[in-house]
């Protein structure tokens, strides 16, 4: 009886093996090496099962002084001086490289708050970003936003 079970289990096992290794042979000669008809999806992180774009481009804007001290979204405190910045579209702790696009400047910045809340703008960043950039004389400007990667503690 023990014999027989033990030939049972031992059959159980070769089978699942020689099916696993044929299905692993099918998958990765067929299905992987193929490409899937239709267009090219577009170029998105998910997080959360949200979609966001790795690159936007709008009107960014600045805030500075009058925020200092208060707690983020992010529950960091807010510190003009630091190279942070706030975007309703990206996910909070959220590292991008945000570029000025009438003078070429960049730098990164850390994504800890969420805003701006005016219509048409994109972004707003620290006072110490907008010294970098060259914007904070004029207040507004055209950037570009390049996600730098998916953070896994990123929050929304």
């Amino acid at each position: 009886m023990k014999y027989a079970r033990f030939c049972l289990v031992w059959v159980m096992m070769l089978s699942m093996l020689i099916i696993s290794s044929f299905v692993n042979r099918i998958t990765s000669t067929t299905l992987l090496s193929t490409p899937l008809p239709g267009p090219k999806p577009t170029p998105l992180f998910i997080y959360a099962g949200h979609p966001y774009p790795k690159v936007l481009v709008g009107v960014a804007s600045w805030y500075g002084h009058f925020e200092e001290g208060r707690p983020t979204a992010s529950t960091e405190i807010f510190y003009p001086e630091r190279f942070t910045a706030a975007c309703r579209i990206l996910p909070l702790r959220t590292f991008a490289i945000v570029t000025n696009l009438e003078n070429g400047r960049r730098c990164i910045v850390w994504i800890n708050d969420h805003g701006p809340y005016i219509k048409g703008r994109i972004i707003d960043v620290s006072v110490a970003v907008a010294r970098h950039l060259k914007m904070h004389r004029k207040g507004l400007t055209q950037v570009r936003i390049r996600v730098m990667g998916e953070n896994p503690d990123a929050v929304y």
